[in-house]
């Protein structure tokens, strides 16, 4: 797992802007952790997203929307944290959002984060991928993961493994 958080860290083809400096990484996940402190349910899915993100294939759309949803909204309470604490990462992360944000517009479609997981959750009900999605998901399937990757790299997400022996589905609403 850590090798593969750390090539993502690598070829980080995204960037937020040109900026974007190892200072502002290390900000990013130090915020990220803290919010995970506070939500322990986030941190046991993101753990859990982040194994089934290695497994994924490119069909799997439903896993890697409903991802991409969980890792935008752990990004937002991120947002929300630093801007509570006045902390200096407040800009970045809040760019971070944005980028999450713009990256499900296209010529063709738009959505919001919340969409692309109610449509997750409508393609692993009827065991196919809506077209919306699977459009989405072939012109920019490979950045959305790359965000999901980026979102939670370095941070307990990716460091400690799925521990616990909680047994529980990632899409479980409690």
């Amino acid at each position: 797992m850590a090798d593969w958080v750390a090539d993502q860290i690598e070829k980080q083809v995204f960037h937020v802007d040109e900026e974007w400096s190892q200072e502002d990484e290390r900000e990013k996940q130090n915020v990220l952790d803290e919010v995970f402190k506070q939500r322990p349910l986030a941190l046991r899915k993101a753990r859990r997203g982040m194994d089934a993100l290695q497994d994924a294939r490119e069909e799997d759309a439903d896993v890697i929307g409903y991802l991409y949803w969980l890792a935008y909204n752990t990004v937002n309470a991120a947002v929300n944290y630093a801007r509570v604490n006045d902390d200096s990462s407040r800009e970045k992360l809040e760019e971070l959002e944005e980028e999450f944000r713009e990256t499900l517009k296209t010529d063709e479609i738009e959505i919001t984060p919340y969409e692309l997981k109610k449509l997750s959750r409508e393609a692993k009900k009827i065991n196919r991928t809506p077209a919306r999605l699977r459009r989405l998901m072939e012109e920019r399937g490979e950045r959305i993961q790359h965000l999901i990757g980026f979102a939670y790299a370095g941070t307990e997400a990716v460091r400690d493994g799925a521990g616990g022996e909680e047994e529980m589905s990632m899409t479980d609403e409690r």
